[in-house]
């Protein structure tokens, strides 16, 4: 049981990309929890990352929410910020993809009117076709109307109703993100442990 929760929601970045047809903004959020309990005293419990994209350039869909865990968040902007890209074993695209995640629940305030359940994919992805800027980072989101599976899972709905957008960045633009992001959760993680010497001291 937790004696005590730290608990902490903050901005970590933001991406502003700009064209002929509007403005898509990505903003990075922490939802980074300690906690402490009585076994483990220094336990740190892993939270997530937020992702809240808006895409102006959209008729049908803008705003997107993807809660993306701290581990998997720093291994993807790790392999970023060192060029670690992988050919896809499946050679169905150029490379490996850096993320896939699949999240799913009842609906948000974020979700579509009429939708009872959302499913929610986002990938992270390096492409080097079909971009003005050469090599590219592609972060896709996808909303989709949610069913409940027989195990408590949400998956797609068959024929349901889906929404998907993304934003490229430039492989040093990516690299610029990774090394903000990286060196949050670094931060965050040392701020929070030297918190926890000073109270024992």
């Amino acid at each position: 049981m937790s004696d005590a929760t730290y608990v902490a929601n903050t901005k970590i970045a933001k991406v502003v990309k700009s064209s002929e047809k509007g403005i898509k903004i990505l903003d990075l959020a922490d939802m980074i929890l300690f906690e402490e309990d009585q076994e483990q005293k220094d336990a740190l419990k892993r939270g997530k990352i937020v992702l809240n994209f808006t895409d102006k350039t959209s008729e049908e869909w803008s705003q997107y929410k993807h809660y993306l865990d701290v581990d998997l968040a720093t291994l993807a902007f790790t392999d970023i910020l060192n060029g670690m890209f992988m050919p896809d074993p499946k050679e169905k695209k150029e490379y490996a993809s850096l993320v896939e995640d699949f999240r799913g629940g009842r609906r948000t305030k974020n979700t579509p009117e009429g939708w009872e359940f959302e499913s929610r994919y986002l990938s992270i992805d390096r492409t080097d076709k079909l971009t003005k800027m050469g090599p590219a980072i592609s972060i896709s989101f996808r909303y989709s109307e949610g069913v409940e599976g027989d195990k408590g899972q949400v998956n797609p709905k068959p024929g349901g109703t889906s929404y998907r957008s993304s934003i490229m960045l430039s492989i040093s633009e990516a690299r610029r993100l990774a090394t903000t992001v990286l060196s949050y959760i670094q931060g965050k993680e040392i701020a929070y442990h030297v918190k926890k010497m000073m109270s024992q001291s």
